[in-house]
């Protein structure tokens, strides 16, 4: 894919795939930035020996934490794919503060279901604060 091949795709201001199975982006703070996680998510999954399933497990919660800090988080909007033996860390950082909360989602509306999914999903996750923002880490295991 040309996102992880080094060349800049539209809505990625910076990104690095280093050859310790480790992905970085600096996502541009836009609508189309979750769809431009997933695809560079997915090229770093197809060299891990790793279920469909949980792919597509991975590839949700990407989206989901993206989407979520576009729309609630502010710029900066940045994703670190970390693999470390059979554990996957997707870490997604942005500029707001809080802590999130998980809610359980209401049927008659199609939102609100982020955070509900990335519980459902990961094996584990957890919201870091930082100085400026927050990081959510989801982590996966195989």
């Amino acid at each position: 894919m040309e996102e992880v091949m080094g060349m800049t795709a539209p809505g990625v201001s910076d990104i690095r795939d280093d050859a310790d199975g480790t992905l970085s982006l600096e996502l541009a703070t836009e609508q189309r930035a979750p769809s431009v996680a997933r695809h560079a998510v997915a090229e770093v999954l197809r060299a891990l020996d790793v279920s469909e399933d949980l792919k597509a497990d991975i590839l949700l919660v990407t989206s989901e934490l993206v989407t979520n800090a576009v729309e609630h988080g502010g710029a900066p909007t940045h994703l670190r794919v970390e693999r470390k033996g059979r554990e996957l860390a997707v870490r997604v950082t942005d500029g707001g503060g809080g802590t999130p909360a998980v809610a359980s989602p209401d049927p008659l509306t199609e939102r609100s279901r982020g955070l509900w999914l990335v519980d459902a999903l990961a094996q584990e996750w957890r919201c870091e604060e930082l100085s400026e923002g927050k990081e959510i880490v989801a982590l996966f295991r195989w």
